[in-house]
Formats: structure tokens, sequence, C-alpha cells
């Protein structure tokens, strides 16, 4: 009789412990499924706005090669005196052009990173779905366990009745929490990701303008051959970096702009900022560089900084509260989770007891 109890208590023991390492993922299946849904929203709206501007793309650069292949239209304006009319409008064709391009770029960048989110999302909701499964089944074999022993007759247990309540309401607030915690701790991650890559973006900026700056001035845009001649260089170093910088701030902008929008799915009062429409600097000035040009960047350029400056001003106040608020839902939760291991102990402790009298009744 005595191996048998213990078995049945060794075994009861067992599975509870199995079940409270796996008792998180009903809470966080949901949440992960909700915020499968809302990501979707997102690809299929940045998606359709994307193929919007993919249109304009093609259009304008249809306009522009038109434009710039009109050899005889050219001439006619310059036998004509207006030549000057046509270079100006052949300038605005393209930047019409790559400007439309640019803000391709940065929509194909917000849709590519909520993409990845996505493919994230899916896996996440995956796992958790094999979790709840785990746990499933690990009830399954508690519920068996029990049948296995109170089934048939057994001496009555009246405070066990009262015990499982408890348990039932432990659980529900448990799953309450936990879900609260999920997510409050999502919201504070996105808003704190934003943050921090809108103080990226400025920093960047000021490199960008540093460089800008050596690109006016001709700094290191000359070379010594192996003769030992100056010779100025295709592209600039200073004209490659500064692009490159404001190609990094134009990709971060786009991924500003997709962790904004899921962060407003789980808080409306969170603000967009509207990076898509800002008025960054873009390369359509690599052609035709000049001093002009050069000078013309550097403005646009010392524009957006305290855009920038701004966009990171209106943000940082919703940020901390955010984080403030996870922590105090990370510590109900952690609160509900000792209820719910407490409510189960005592059941445990309970039966422990019961064991032993119900398998010694059945011997």
């Amino acid at each position: 009789m005595s191996e048998k109890t213990a078995t049945f208590a060794h075994q009861h023991a067992h599975v509870l412990r199995q079940i409270a390492e796996v008792d998180y993922a009903p809470a966080a299946l949901e949440q992960a499924i909700e915020r499968t849904r809302k990501i979707v929203l997102d690809v299929q709206a940045t998606g359709k706005r994307l193929k919007e501007l993919r249109d304009k793309t093609q259009e304008e650069r249809a306009e522009h090669l038109d434009l710039q292949d009109s050899v005889g239209r050219k001439w006619m304006h310059k036998l004509t005196g207006r030549g000057d009319e046509f270079d100006e409008k052949a300038a605005k064709e393209e930047r019409e052009y790559l400007d439309a391009l640019e803000q391709e770029k940065r929509t194909q960048t917000v849709y590519e990173k909520l993409e990845a989110d996505w493919a994230v999302a899916r896996n996440e909701e995956s796992d958790l779905r094999r979790v709840c499964k785990e746990r499933d089944d690990l009830l399954e074999q508690l519920d068996d366990l029990y049948k296995a022993v109170f089934d048939g007759p057994t001496p009555s247990f009246p405070q066990e009745d009262n015990l499982e309540g408890m348990l039932r309401k432990a659980q529900e607030e448990n799953d309450r929490a936990r879900a609260q915690f999920i997510y409050y701790q999502h919201l504070a991650t996105l808003l704190s990701d934003a943050l921090g890559k809108v103080q990226q973006m400025g920093n960047t900026m000021t490199f960008a303008l540093d460089n800008s700056i050596n690109d006016i001035f001709g700094v290191g845009e000359y070379y010594l051959n192996m003769h030992g001649e100056r010779v100025e260089r295709a592209v600039g170093l200073h004209d490659r970096a500064k692009a490159e910088k404001l190609r990094t701030v134009s990709r971060l902008a786009g991924e500003v702009v997709a962790l904004l929008a899921q962060a407003q799915q789980y808080d409306p009062i969170i603000p967009q900022l509207g990076l898509m429409n800002t008025p960054l600097p873009s390369g359509w000035d690599m052609y035709g560089d000049n001093v002009i040009s050069d000078v013309m960047m550097h403005e646009r350029i010392k524009d957006a900084q305290p855009v920038i400056a701004s966009y990171y001003a209106d943000l940082e106040p919703y940020v901390s509260p955010a984080v403030q608020r996870a922590a105090v839902e990370e510590q109900h939760a952690a609160a509900a989770a000792e209820a719910l291991n407490k409510a189960r102990r005592d059941l445990y402790d309970f039966r422990a007891g019961a064991f032993a009298i119900a398998v010694g009744n059945r011997t």
C-alpha cells in the first residue's frame, strides 16, 4: 500500500511541476495571436501604399527619361532662347523622379521591417501553440491521475472542492496578470526601440553634416597617383560618406514608422511622427555634383536636424511611462504567479494526505 501511495504522490508532484513551467502559455498565446493580427493589418496597408508609390515612381521615371531623351526639344528651346527653361524643367523632372524613388525606398523599408516582424510573430505563435498543447496533455494526465485515485467509493473530502475553487480563481488571475504584463512589455519595447532609432538618426545626421562641410570645401577630394600627380576623385570621399549616412537615416526613418504603427495598435494616443513626410535629403544631388548643389544639400541636412530633435522630444514622454507601467505589470504578474503556485501547493499538500487515505481504502 505504501509503495502505491508513494507512486501516486510522486506522479502528482512531477505533473504539477511540469504544469507550473508552462502555465504562461495560454495568456502569451492570446497576446501573440492579437499581435500577429495587428501586424498583418499593417503589412496589408503598407503593401497597398508601396504599390501606389511604385506606380508613381514608374510614372515619374518615364516623364524624366522622356524629357532627358528629347534632344530635339532641347535644341528647339536653345534656338528660341529658352534653353534655361528647358534645363529647369529637366532638373524639376529629375528631382520629382528621385524624390518619388526615395519615398518608395522608405516605404519598402517599412514593408520589409513589418514582414520580418510578421515572420517572428508567426514563429512565436507556433512555439506557443506547441507549449499550450504540452500543457493540455499535462492537464489530461493530471485528470487521469485524479480519476485513478478518487473515482469510485472514497472518503468525502469537502475541503478539496474549496481548494480547487481557489486554484481556479488563482489561475484566472494569473492569466489576466500575465496578459497585461505581455501587453505593456511589448508596447514599452516598441517605444524604446523607436526612441533609440530616432536618437541614432540624429547622431547619423550629425556625421552627414560633418561630411557635407568637408564636401563643400573639397577636403580629401584629391589624391596623388603613382607619378605624384594630384588627381581629382571621380566621386569624393565625403560625397560617398554623406550619401551613406543619408541612406542610413532614411532606413531608420522607415523602421521608426513601422515601430510606431505597431505601438499605435496597442495605444492610440501614441503619436505617428510623420517621418515618411520629413524633408530628409536624398541622393539626387549626386548627379551633376557641384558647390551649389553641395551647399543646397548642406542646408537640407541642417534643416532636418531640428526636425529629428523635435521627433525625439515628442516621443520621449511616452517611453518612460510605458516602461514604468510594464515594470508594475511585471510585479503584478509575479505576484499572481506566486499566488497560483501557493494555491497549487495547498491543493497538492491536501491531496498528498488524501492519496494515502484514498489508496488505503482501495487496497
